[in-house]
């Protein structure tokens, strides 16, 4: 894989990931502090979750061939 590919997807991950941040940044402006607490802890869970679900939408015979990939 050339360099300048492996260069243009860290680029695209890191404002993935710079984005999140900053999502997540402005919606826990607006809570109290127990809220934005509740918040990223449901938000954790989520991603914790995320990977087996994504299995069980993969292995159902009725999910699209190209939403598997």
């Amino acid at each position: 894989m050339p360099w300048w590919l492996i260069a243009i997807i860290a680029g695209l991950v890191s404002l993935l990931i710079g984005g999140l941040i900053f999502v997540i940044w402005l919606k826990r402006q607006s809570m109290t502090p127990a809220e934005g607490v509740n918040y990223v802890r449901e938000l954790g869970v989520d991603l914790v979750r995320l990977p087996g679900r994504l299995r069980r939408v993969a292995s159902d015979p009725r999910t699209p061939r190209k939403a598997r990939w």
